[in-house]
């Protein structure tokens, strides 16, 4: 049965020429940039889960004394807003900032439901060396964050690096992988989607992107002063599906359900991404009708079927 939601990731377009006088005047004028940029270019989509980008509320500084000055004056000030703002629209937000959290400083992920009640956080597994110079904690847990489409968890910058961490991931079989950072990450994005299976929405400091469970590209921008989002409509009910005795049955599913079921075919990677559309049916009715692999299936398959070989030379 299709499962739609609208998924927005933003980008860090807080001006660079800024002129701040003080820690308070900081909030104020960040304040205003938020609010003038969500009811621009965001809430006009209708949106289901807003992406923030990593250290959204931080802005160039001229020391690290000036940037930490900055953060006591705001304490909770934009905690507090992002949750209105998913109260009044009705959406999830993910919100990460550098957080004093019980006296810790925290590279932290903080997700509001649509009451705009707080789910949680996710605390950045992996920082970068500056950040430990700086006093911060790095976290330990990969919390899983139960929405009403689906599951979502986090990823924050430097984390894209360090195997582990994708690998916990991959086995907590997100639907959406909400990804907060400064820098993209290139191949690792799709790395991390296409090994999860999970859509990647990567809210970057210079370019937001949203990928499909195969890594490719559905929405992107590069003109972040003009358009600072990427926006797509994400169907959760998918499945991907090798290409090996699964292609043939293709025509037979568009000749029977046409637009009800949607198959995209990436070059050279031998799967397809195969949803359903449709409110009567799901994407498990699709593959038990057709008698579908699906790719993990056809792998492990593989595997064993390589295991059993090795045992006649043993």
């Amino acid at each position: 049965m299709s499962n739609k939601v609208k998924v927005c990731v933003s980008c860090n377009n807080i001006s660079p020429y800024l002129t701040i006088s003080s820690p308070k005047e900081a909030v104020a004028l960040i304040g205003e940039h938020f609010q003038n940029d969500l009811d621009k270019f965001v809430w006009p989509h209708d949106t289901d889960l807003l992406v923030m980008t990593e250290c959204c509320d931080r802005y160039l500084a001229k020391s690290a004394d000036e940037l930490y000055a900055y953060y006591e004056e705001r304490k909770d000030t934009f905690r507090e807003f992002f949750a209105s703002e998913a109260k009044k629209h009705h959406a999830y937000i993910a919100y990460n900032a550098v957080l004093k959290l019980d006296g810790i400083w925290r590279n932290a992920t903080e997700i509001y439901d649509r009451q705009g009640e707080s789910m949680g956080f996710y605390f950045k597994n992996h920082l970068f060396p500056g950040e430990y110079q700086r006093g911060t904690v790095a976290g330990t847990e990969l919390p899983v964050f139960e929405c009403d489409f689906g599951k979502v968890v986090c990823a924050t910058c430097f984390d894209l690096n360090f195997e582990e961490l994708r690998h916990r991931c991959r086995d907590l079989h997100p639907d959406i992988i909400a990804f907060s950072s400064a820098f993209h990450g290139g191949l690792l994005q799709k790395m991390w989607a296409y090994e999860s299976r999970a859509y990647f929405a990567g809210a970057c400091s210079k370019a937001p992107e949203i990928l499909d469970p195969q890594g490719e590209s559905i929405a992107h921008s590069h003109n972040i002063f003009y358009n600072p989002v990427a926006v797509a409509e994400l169907n959760l009910d998918r499945e991907i599906i090798h290409l090996d005795y699964n292609m043939t049955k293709f025509p037979k599913i568009k000749a029977k359900y046409g637009n009800k079921v949607n198959i995209r075919i990436p070059d050279y990677l031998g799967s397809a991404l195969m949803t359903c559309e449709a409110d009567d049916l799901t994407i498990r009715d699709i593959i038990d009708e057709f008698k579908l692999v699906t790719l993990d299936e056809y792998l492990e398959d593989c595997l064993n079927k390589r295991e059993e070989h090795l045992k006649q030379y043993r």
